[in-house]
This record gives structure tokens, sequence and C-alpha cells, in this order.
């Protein structure tokens, strides 16, 4: 008995040792495993870490990239603006250039209406001239007729003059006759003529 109690001691010791020893191995091998995860772990915090950071840098860089493309919208619709005004310039330019060419057409309209006004004006002119030159005769005709007619006046007083002088000899003669004894007066006396 002592045989067998002994040998299951030295069974029970080395199933203890071995469970010893396997835990151990066991332990050591979970310590290892812990130490590599530890060491995965450090390495994915650091990865992460440095994700973060690039995560960081990525969401800086896009929010720069909304801010240029902010910049871009903005200058995009002050370009938009800017054509607005281009478009808005060359219309009111075509309309002042349609004004121009009406003005232009005025222009030549007035001038050709001014050449003939002076053309108008130079008959005129000419036509004054000789209405006054012929005024000028007109005036001398008249001058000449009112000299004539005053000469002819001037011998109708005469003529008037010298028939007084007539008749107021004739009846002085015929007062004569008549008191004459031997004259017999012709006609019926200085009434008669």
């Amino acid at each position: 008995m002592s045989q067998i109690g002994g040998k299951l001691n030295v069974f029970m010791i080395a199933l203890v040792a071995l469970s010893v020893m396997g835990t151990a191995g066991v332990t050591l091998y979970y310590y290892e495993q812990i130490d590599s995860i530890d060491d995965s772990v450090g390495e994915v915090q650091q990865e992460l870490e440095a994700t973060e950071e690039e995560l960081e840098e990525t969401e800086q860089e896009l929010e720069e990239t909304e801010q240029e493309l902010q910049n871009v919208r903005q200058d995009m619709d002050d370009f938009t603006g800017i054509e607005e005004e281009i478009r808005d310039a060359e219309m009111e330019k075509q309309e002042l250039e349609q004004e121009l060419l009406r003005t232009e057409q005025d222009l030549t309209r007035a001038e050709q209406d001014l050449e003939e006004k002076e053309e108008e004006l130079e008959e005129r002119e000419q036509q004054l001239e000789t209405t006054e030159s012929e005024l000028t005769d007109a005036r001398d005709e008249v001058r000449q007729m009112e000299q004539q007619v005053q000469e002819a006046e001037n011998e109708l007083e005469e003529l008037e003059d010298e028939y007084d002088n007539v008749v107021d000899l004739y009846e002085q003669m015929y007062n004569e006759c008549e008191m004459a004894e031997d004259c017999s007066p012709i006609g019926s006396g200085p009434g008669a003529y």
C-alpha cells in the first residue's frame, strides 16, 4: 500500500508539477501574448494618433478647400456680376452707337437743309439785288416822270396864262368893237370860246 501511495504521491507531485509547469507555460504564453497585444495596441494607438493627425490635417485641408471653394464661388458670382456689367455696357454701347447713327443722319439732313436754305438765301439775295436795281430804276423813272409832270404843269400854267391873256385881249377888242359904229363882232362874245 505504501508503494502505491508513494507512486500516487509521485504521480500527484508530477501531475502538480506538470500542472504548475503548464500553468506557468500558459501564463508565460499569455504574458507574451499580452505583451504582443500591448505592443500591437501601442502600434495601433500610434497609428490611430497618426491617423487622427492625418484626419485633423485632412479636416484642415478640407476647411481650406471649402474656403477656397467659397472664394471661387464668390469670385464666380463676382465674375457673373462682371459679365452682367459687360453685357449691360455692350447693350449701352450698342444703344449709343444707334443714337450716334441717328444723330449723324439728323446732322446730314440738317446739313442738306442748311445747304438748300443757303442756296435759297443766295437766290433771294440775287432777287433782292435785282429788285433793288429795278426799284432804283423805277425811282429814277418816277423822278423823271415827276420832272416831266412838273414841266407839263409849268407849260400848262403858261398856256393858261396865255389863254387868259388872249381871252382878255379878245374881250377888250369885242367890247371896243361893240362900242364902235362901223364894227360888227364875230361870234356871240367872249363866252363863245
